[in-house]
């Protein structure tokens, strides 16, 4: 009860608020990383079956 009772007394906690709106970042972020194993070199794909084999 007492988080609601807390919640209802306080102005309600906006978007822009949470956020730093035109202030670029001291450091950029850095790329993620790929995930997964990388193909097999010469790793050929097996063709899509076609329409009349359903």
């Amino acid at each position: 009860m007492r988080t609601l009772e807390l919640a209802a007394n306080h102005e309600p906690v906006r978007y822009h608020d949470l956020v730093m709106a035109g202030h670029p970042k001291a450091v950029p972020p850095n790329l993620p990383r790929k995930r997964g194993h990388p193909p097999s070199p010469g790793t050929t794909f097996a063709e899509p079956p076609l329409e009349a084999n359903r």
